[in-house]
């Protein structure tokens, strides 16, 4: 069940043009903003954040921030609710 709403969630934002079909949303921050990890060759496994206020002017896509290199990296940077 959880599959299908992940894969119903990328499938919706791919198709509503809002992130690249190389971009695989993994969670989002309290204010509805995707984490996304990038499948792409060039970074593939680089976590970025996507603002879904802003557009990127040159893909049309929400404006996205590299936030970590590889999805350990993105782990390490985690730290617990308090």
């Amino acid at each position: 069940m959880i599959i299908m709403m992940i894969l119903f969630v990328y499938k919706s934002m791919v198709s509503e043009k809002l992130i690249s079909p190389l971009y695989f949303p993994i969670g989002d921050d309290s204010g509805g903003n995707p984490i996304c990890i990038n499948l792409s060759d060039d970074e593939y496994g680089a976590v970025f954040y996507c603002d879904h206020e802003l557009e990127d002017a040159e893909t049309g896509f929400l404006l996205s921030s590299k936030i970590a290199n590889s999805f350990a990296d993105f782990l390490e940077l985690l730290c617990p609710l308090e």
